[in-house]
């Protein structure tokens, strides 16, 4: 049997707004245990994605001797939940628009997409999630936690 997209994908997914600021993005991402979401604009069209990436990089509040540890960008759900991301200074992007700091390139695929060709997505673009969209509209999200998932419950052979 081939998994596919429809099978594994989350479809309850919350989405972000472009008007919202990169301190409410923040306190959303953490407050739901996650590290990146799809963006509608105001007409609740899928516009992009951002992640905890676009807003640790946008930041100009590092140093040239600050270090990110490899620990600091854990992705297991426990990490995420116990992470403390005080550490990470957003000072003056807070105020800033998710507009401008989310990711426009959007990698996408259809619910029928296989497991493999997602895999090969997220590794040729070197990316987390995919977004599946279906008549052009937003039908869920499928993560690198998604596919472990599969694999990890057998559903891969």
């Amino acid at each position: 049997m081939v998994i596919q997209a429809k099978d594994i994908m989350h479809t309850d997914v919350e989405c972000v707004r472009t008007g919202m600021s990169v301190g409410q993005l923040a306190e959303f991402l953490q407050d739901r245990g996650i590290r990146g979401t799809p963006v509608l604009n105001t007409a609740g069209q899928l516009v992009g994605v951002v992640s905890v990436s676009d807003i640790v990089f946008s930041s100009n509040t590092f140093g040239e001797n600050d270090v990110l540890l490899e620990s600091d960008f854990q992705s297991t759900a426990e990490s995420n939940k116990a992470h403390d991301w005080s550490k990470f200074d957003a000072g003056d992007i807070n105020d800033i628009p998710v507009e401008e700091i989310m990711s426009t390139l959007l990698v996408s695929a259809a619910p029928d997409a296989s497991l493999a060709e997602l895999a090969g997505l997220m590794h040729e673009r070197h990316i987390h999630r995919i977004v599946i969209v279906e008549d052009e509209k937003l039908a869920g999200i499928v993560t690198t936690s998604d596919i472990l998932k599969a694999v990890k419950d057998g559903k891969v052979s």
